[in-house]
């Protein structure tokens, strides 16, 4: 969650899981596929005394005019964005919201694409595994050389290589991240 322009007492109270699972905006607005306002939110489905306990409170903070944005992304990823202008969205320019949409919508798909990156599979040949392995081990490039019985200049090159398979600049950081895979045992 990144919240920015909220007062810190309303942040402070919407950081408590226990008061954030009585807000049903976020489902409601997704399971409507559309911009839904706070208020008609409200107004979408039966509340239970809990939904108007949070209600309650989104008024006393001032949290009347905002609106939610139901974000969808590849492989089902759904998720929620909430927005206030600090006025009613009819006193909001067509260009102001419609840039707000594209721009959330484009940064659910760039964070889409980051966490399925992040779980792509790291496709290491044997001797590269077998040079990751006595990395992290802690042996040099020229023990590693005399144990694989390769030059020192391959076992560099086949470092430059994992390093660069594993999006990292040094071995600390392969080891780190390769254990991280599960490419390397502790």
């Amino acid at each position: 969650m990144h919240a920015q322009g909220f007062d810190p007492a309303w942040l402070k109270c919407y950081d408590e899981s226990d008061f954030r699972q009585k807000d049903p905006i976020p489902e409601r607005t997704i399971k409507h596929a559309a911009l839904l306002t706070w208020k008609d939110a409200q107004n979408f489905g039966p509340n239970t005394p809990e939904n108007e306990e949070y209600f309650a409170a989104m008024k006393r903070f001032g949290l009347v005019h905002g609106f939610g944005l139901p974000l969808f992304g590849p492989k089902g990823r759904t998720a929620y964005g909430s927005f206030d202008f600090g006025k009613p969205l009819d006193r909001v320019g067509a260009d102001n919201l419609g840039t707000v949409r594209a721009v959330a919508q484009a940064a659910h798909q760039r964070v889409c694409v980051l966490l399925d990156k992040a779980h792509e599979p790291v496709e290491l040949s044997q001797r590269e595994q077998e040079v990751l392995d006595w990395i992290a081990r802690g042996k040099s490039a020229s023990v590693i050389a005399d144990i694989l019985a390769i030059s020192p200049d391959t076992v560099k090159t086949y470092s430059k290589r994992i390093y660069a398979k594993l999006g990292e600049a040094d071995r600390v950081g392969a080891v780190v991240k390769a254990l991280k895979l599960g490419l390397v045992s502790p």
